[in-house]
């Protein structure tokens, strides 16, 4: 994978090159699978990623996984700010 640009919140065009012919490609997807400098099995259909199977990641980079973006809602579920603290402990022997 040689770089990766981000169309919208679900779209992706990637541009790959063949390791056998040396030759670019480009193909879009609607997730996010890869990093550039990632080696990878790639099928396309119809300009069209159907398919990305990585083989080998770029060292030092993480490793992302294939999602869909969407919100990312947290909720606390348990606060509790008046914990107690002890102000003496005697303890003997």
């Amino acid at each position: 994978i040689v770089n990766y640009t981000r169309q919208s919140s679900t779209a992706y065009v990637y541009t790959f090159k063949d390791l056998s012919s040396g030759e670019l490609y480009t193909a879009r997807a609607s997730r996010y699978y890869a990093a550039a400098g990632d080696t990878a099995y790639i099928s396309t259909t119809s300009g069209a990623i159907t398919d990305m199977r990585i083989i080998s990641r770029k060292a030092g980079s993480v490793a992302p996984r294939a999602y869909d973006i969407g919100k990312i809602e947290t909720k606390q579920m348990h606060k509790n700010d008046a914990i107690a603290v002890p102000e003496s402990e005697n303890i003997s022997f």
